[in-house]
């Protein structure tokens, strides 16, 4: 499967989910699709979820060469190769605290004291047997997924909502589940390309607040937003 998406790396970070799996090489900055076809003619396992990477504080970034031998396909334009020096952050301020050098596509997002959620390879029991085939020398300690933005700074400039069937959430869970649904309309603006976002009037966001350390939080631009309709019974008066 790695040799016929280009020679990409045999571990890869999905970044997105449509009618096919998007795939990223976080040491090259290659890409790769995946059908649905395809998927489910060799079908792959993930190594772990979203809720089990552990977060990191960014102490140093270095720009990377934005390419390595091997691989031959699509190089994302997106993202910006780097070496990033990160701690595990509940280590911060612990003298037997370990500090790791990470190959990352993260270079254009992260910079010193940011957060960043990523897969603590040291610590992890992947059960898989295709990762247990791969020379440990290959094997990153910390595979960096995704900067942290400050949650309430989020909620606050969220200035639009989306229509649901039912607004109770019943559990926890599943209304952490929606925000992370939320936040990725917010990062990636080609999985909100056939979702209908429409403004949310009962927040009214400054223009002057929005000008702040946090300006690098992703944002929906009221350009892709719809204002929100309110339908109500008028009777009708005859006509003569």
């Amino acid at each position: 499967m790695a040799q016929s998406l280009g020679n990409i790396g045999r571990i890869c970070i999905c970044f997105r989910v449509t009618n096919a799996v998007h795939l990223i090489d976080f040491q090259t900055g290659q890409i790769a699709e995946v059908t649905s076809s395809v998927y489910w003619r060799d079908p792959f396992l993930s190594l772990c979820l979203s809720r089990q990477l552990t977060e990191y504080t960014v102490i140093d970034v270095e720009t990377a060469e934005s390419r390595l031998p091997g691989g031959h396909g699509q190089v994302s334009s997106k993202h910006v190769m780097a070496h990033i020096l990160v701690m595990r952050s509940y280590e911060l301020g612990k003298d037997n605290a370990q500090e790791f050098w990470c190959r990352s596509h993260l270079g254009h997002l992260l910079k010193p004291g940011d957060l960043v959620m990523g897969l603590d390879v040291q610590n992890a029991n992947p059960n898989d047997t295709f990762f247990d085939e791969l020379k440990k020398d290959n094997i990153p300690d910390v595979i960096l997924v995704k900067k942290v933005y400050d949650k309430q700074m989020r909620g606050r400039k969220r200035n639009w909502k989306l229509k649901r069937l039912n607004d109770n959430m019943d559990t926890e869970s599943m209304e952490n589940d929606f925000t992370e649904f939320l936040e990725d309309l917010e990062e990636d603006p080609a999985i909100r390309q056939n979702v209908i976002i429409y403004k949310d009037r009962s927040k009214v966001i400054p223009v002057e607040s929005l000008v702040d350390a946090d300006e690098d939080i992703p944002q929906i631009s009221l350009q892709e937003m719809m204002d929100d309709l309110h339908l109500s019974d008028v009777e009708m008066s005859e006509v003569d």
